[in-house]
């Protein structure tokens, strides 16, 4: 291992004991990734108001629930289906991919 690894992987420890430091518990490791979220540029989005006019293409956000979790994501160039409200057999429904393989 040659002396810059070396001096990155010290770095990389330094900076994961000075995030559990600052962040031993749930709520303030959402306070702490709120900040740096909000330092890149990331917009914050409340979980429960209409997020209708707020995503736009290439836009990044994220929000919080109960202030112990946050969800963080970006959305890309060409977001969402044009069309995902769907009917068949006299029910509403939204038209999704699942991600991952789906627990058939």
């Amino acid at each position: 291992m040659n002396s810059l690894s070396k001096a990155h992987l010290q770095r990389q420890a330094e900076q994961l004991v000075d995030f559990v430091n600052k962040a031993p518990s749930p709520f303030h490791v959402v306070d702490v990734c709120r900040a740096w979220l909000k330092g890149a540029q990331f917009v914050e989005l409340k979980e429960k108001q209409s997020w209708s006019g707020a995503i736009k293409p290439n836009g990044r956000y994220f929000f919080t629930r109960n202030g112990s979790s946050i969800v963080a994501f970006a959305v890309g160039g060409q977001f969402l289906k044009p069309v995902s409200k769907k009917t068949s057999s006299g029910f509403l429904q939204v038209g999704v991919q699942v991600y991952g393989g789906g627990l058939w």
